[in-house]
């Protein structure tokens, strides 16, 4: 298992002398990533344990590639998605033992071929233009 962390931050603080036992750094720090789509193809599982966000568009756009999404009960994206259908909710970031199991369910190949198409046909419920048509809808309606 291999541990991929894209964004900002400062990885330094994680490294410790606890990973020596592995044969390979398992943790790799990406850095700012641009173009994220190649991360998500890499990966099997997207993991944002959140203290806050209104809606997370990575976990969106984690779940159009059809990965499933362990979030926190904090993420707004959380209300989207079936616990054990699209990814898992852990109620609390800080819920270590909560996104262990998260981890070890969505580790299984055959759960995360389960989830592929739903993930993806959720998340098509949600395409950008979509929103906006709604939202104009909604203004117009609101200055009329």
């Amino acid at each position: 298992m291999r541990l991929l962390v894209a964004g900002r931050g400062d990885p330094r603080p994680y490294k410790t002398t606890r990973l020596r036992f592995w044969r390979e750094n398992p943790v790799q720090f990406l850095g700012e990533v641009a173009d994220l789509v190649p991360v998500y193809a890499a990966a099997d599982v997207f993991i944002l344990p959140t203290i806050y966000d209104p809606f997370s568009n990575a976990c969106l756009e984690a779940l159009a590639c059809g990965l499933p999404v362990i979030t926190t009960r904090s993420n707004g994206f959380s209300e989207i998605i079936e616990d054990g259908i699209h990814g898992s909710v852990v109620e609390d970031p800080g819920n270590l033992i909560g996104l262990r199991d998260a981890i070890r369910f969505w580790s299984d190949p055959s759960q995360r071929d389960a989830a592929r198409s739903a993930n993806i046909q959720r998340a098509l419920q949600f395409d950008i233009s979509r929103n906006v048509a709604q939202t104009l809808e909604i203004l117009t309606r609101a200055s009329g």
